[in-house]
Formats: structure tokens, C-alpha cells, sequence
């Protein structure tokens, strides 16, 4: 585990997790292979604000806090949990596959997560097949599988946001 300004860096097998917070309750959680380089984001644009973070060791977990939120990151798999008081989010699945398509190498990922009971999430864009005006993902309630990709009925707009105000991008 190496500690760097606002966030920690966790290193797994063949990956990093980097962990870093923007202010007191927006983090940016990022997965990368070990040997790759962090580039330049074309997606988070703002730099982290000055945010005093504490970093413990708690049941196998190493927890990240802020005064509002914390990351939990179990030890031995990397499985996350984000909280705000209880728990809100919490990753179930994550997998990343190398792939080459005329001569490019890329990374493709799945990422599952478990939201609280009753919980409501809108997003993902406009897909023809669910509704013009966004998803709802209520868990027992509609349970798909949604593809980002750009079609010609299609609007992919990978966000997340929860009917409690938090959001996933």
C-alpha cells in the first residue's frame, strides 16, 4: 500500500487500485494493470481539492475516509465498498480482458455492484428498448443487462445516479 496526497495506491497480483479523493465526498476509484503508466483523463478534468484523509486497517479490509464517506477495499480481492454511514454500494464482480481489433490493444471491463434494498439508479443514457428519458435499475425490478455502445437507437452515457443523490461514473 503507498500513501500519495489525497488518495492511497493498493497493488493487487498484476494490478494497482488507486484510490483518491476530490473533497469530502467525491472519490475517484480506478483500476489500472501494474505495469501501465496513469495518464492524463479525458473524463475528470477538476484536481483534488485539499482533503485530509485517514487510511486504517480494519477486519482484512484497508479503509480510505474522509470526514463524509469512506472506501473500504478488501485485502485479498480488491472487492470495494463505498459508504456514507451504511453501506451504499458494493462491488460484487469486476473483470478486465486484454483485446487487439486492427492492430490496437485495448481493455474491456465489467464491473457488478450491489446497491441497499429499494434502491433506485437512473442513467446509462437513452436505449430504445427501455425508455427515451434514461434507465431505472431497481434490483428485483428489471435486473439487465445494458450495453454501452453507440447504436442508431442508442445514446450511451456511462452515469449512474442514485434516487439518495449519490453517482457512479
Amino acid at each position: 500500500m503507498f500513501m500519495a496526497g489525497t488518495g492511497v495506491e493498493v497493488a493487487f497480483d498484476v494490478r494497482k487500485l488507486l484510490i483518491e479523493f476530490y473533497s469530502n465526498n467525491i472519490v475517484h476509484v480506478e483500476h489500472v494493470p501494474d505495469t501501465s503508466r496513469r495518464s492524463k483523463s479525458c473524463v475528470v478534468v477538476v484536481k483534488p481539492k485539499d482533503v485530509e484523509v485517514l487510511v486504517n486497517r480494519i477486519n482484512g479490509c484497508i479503509a480510505v475516509s474522509s470526514k463524509e464517506m469512506s472506501v473500504y477495499v478488501d485485502a485479498k480481492n480488491g472487492v470495494i465498498e463505498f459508504r456514507f454511514g451504511g453501506l451504499l454500494v458494493k462491488e460484487v464482480s469486476r473483470k478486465a480482458s486484454k483485446q487487439n481489433l486492427y492492430g490496437d490493444e485495448f481493455y474491456t471491463f465489467e464491473q457488478v455492484f450491489e446497491i441497499e434494498p429499494g434502491s433506485g439508479l437512473y442513467g446509462l443514457g437513452q436505449h430504445a428498448r427501455y425508455s427515451a428519458h434514461g434507465v431505472l435499475i431497481c434490483r428485483n425490478k428489471m435486473n439487465k443487462t445494458i450495453y454501452l455502445a453507440q447504436r442508431n437507437s442508442d445514446i450511451a452515457a456511462p452515469f449512474l445516479i442514485s434516487h439518495v443523490g449519490y453517482g457512479i461514473l
